[in-house]
């Protein structure tokens, strides 16, 4: 059986080196729009390791963080 786990995805806030920004109020929508489980990714994109490591379940809002159980 695998171990669940909780985990930072990431924060809102200014990203000037990918030209982009997120509010608390985005990451509210991405989580308002996740509906099932999704494979863990590794990189930012598919690659190789696509499903190795799990899938995360659930996502929720922690002030400034997006949380995961993966």
């Amino acid at each position: 059986m695998s171990e669940v786990r909780k985990a930072k995805l990431f924060e809102a806030g200014k990203y000037p080196e990918r030209c982009i920004e997120f509010t608390e109020a985005d990451l509210d929508a991405v989580v308002a729009g996740f509906d099932k489980p999704v494979p863990v990714r590794v990189q930012h994109g598919p690659s190789p390791w696509e499903g190795r490591f799990g899938r995360v379940l659930k996502i929720w809002r922690e002030g400034r963080d997006l949380m995961c159980v993966s």
